[in-house]
């Protein structure tokens, strides 16, 4: 299984979330968690502990684990990615 996540930023509102999904090589995918970041830095600090969170998460509620994380190219991605363990 994989961890699909992403943010988004919605400037009218001045809100920012992350959704966390997990997907596995048959195509199916399953809600983990949904984050609000409002207020706060979305620092690559910051998404290591989600995705560590959402790690947890799937073995509690799916019973299984995580062999990936899919994220896409922003700065902030890139470093939690250098910072998973």
């Amino acid at each position: 299984m994989s961890v699909l996540i992403d943010g988004w930023k919605n400037s009218s509102n001045n809100t920012k979330n992350v959704v966390c999904l997990i997907h596995n090589v048959g195509g199916d995918i399953a809600f983990l968690e949904s984050y609000d970041l409002t207020g706060e830095k979305e620092t690559g600090d910051k998404l290591q502990e989600i995705v560590e969170q959402c790690v947890i998460l799937a073995k509690e509620i799916y019973n299984t684990n995580i062999y990936a994380i899919c994220s896409d190219n922003a700065s902030n991605m890139r470093k939690m990615g250098s910072q998973i363990n």
